[in-house]
């Protein structure tokens, strides 16, 4: 069975080591259930903390995490061979890329306010999550195995290199100014914090999408119209005083359960939807204006599930 990918949140802080450190006889070998260990390489490592490093992850790799520094050459990953997860500092270039084990299941690329030249890393066979805080991608390679993509302050020009990932199965942007949607065949949809959607231009597109979280869209007018989206099952709203119309939650055919957080509204613009949902939950601008609705709709409580911290590491 493959062993999950570790997750930086929940690394504890004693596990968590410079490339330096990995030659002490103090640093305890990590137990079959351990949570990850995470090593930093912030400065270039010499020939013997290069030895102590490659003979570490050899017996460790499964559960390790290998973060660079921004001034460290990439060449260094040619000694980690076998880890699932490696973190890019925000780096002025990413020369050498081409050494990115094969073994790389998540990526996260640090902040850089330029379009990311991604044309040395491989087309990583294993690699189901990536990270990228950049306006966008200039060169890049399709990633057959690619499951999830989360984009810390994509532009328009980001959605290109979306749509060349055909196996794209979860897309969450954050603090994106898109002014529209990439075609794809994704099911799950997350926009945090959009600055430029007045709507959600081009949703027609995603025919897949079964999954849509919206939290405080900047500049929303109205969802638009979601006739088309004969997927579509579950709507998470966050705040969603900030959208001026949300008539068109009535639109989507298919639609199941609605979340709504945060959300300084009294009941009104969801009472349209009784018969049409079959779960939710709400939490509107007073107690009262929750139970109401509830008592309306005639539905039971259902919860919505929430993991944006597993997106976004950086």
């Amino acid at each position: 069975m493959t062993r999950a990918i570790p997750r930086l949140q929940a690394i504890p802080k004693d596990q968590i080591f410079s490339s330096g450190e990995l030659g002490r006889a103090a640093l305890a070998e990590p137990s079959d259930d351990h949570k990850g260990v995470r090593i930093r390489i912030d400065a270039t490592p010499g020939p013997s903390e290069l030895e102590a490093l490659r003979d570490w992850v050899g017996r460790h790799a499964a559960r390790v995490v290998v973060e660079v520094g921004a001034k460290v050459p990439l060449g260094v990953l040619e000694h980690v061979a076998g880890v699932p997860f490696v973190v890019l500092r925000s780096r002025t270039d990413l020369d050498g890329l081409e050494a990115m084990p094969a073994s790389v299941r998540r990526l996260s690329i640090g902040k850089h306010t330029k379009a990311l030249d991604l044309g040395g890393l491989p087309a990583l066979p294993h690699l189901e999550e990536l990270q990228l805080d950049a306006p966008s991608v200039s060169r890049g390679p399709t990633l057959p195995a690619l499951r999830t993509l989360a984009w810390l302050m994509a532009t328009d020009k980001a959605l290109p290199f979306i749509e060349q990932q055909a196996s794209l199965f979860e897309l969450a942007l954050k603090n994106a100014s898109v002014t529209s949607l990439p075609a794809s065949g994704i099911e799950r949809l997350l926009l945090f914090y959009s600055s430029k959607l007045t709507s959600l231009r081009g949703i027609e597109k995603l025919q897949d999408l079964r999954f849509l979280r919206l939290d405080e869209p900047k500049r929303m007018a109205r969802l638009g119209d979601l006739s088309a989206m004969r997927q579509l099952r579950v709507v998470q709203l966050v705040g969603a005083q900030t959208i001026g119309d949300l008539s068109d939650l009535c639109s989507a055919p298919a639609l199941e359960t609605l979340n709504v957080t945060l959300t300084k509204l009294d009941a009104a613009p969801f009472k349209a939807l009784k018969g049409k949902l079959t779960g939710g939950s709400f939490s509107l601008k007073t107690p009262k204006a929750t139970r109401e609705l509830l008592d309306h709709l005639e539905i039971p409580v259902v919860q919505g599930g929430w993991h944006e911290p597993t997106l976004f590491d950086l």
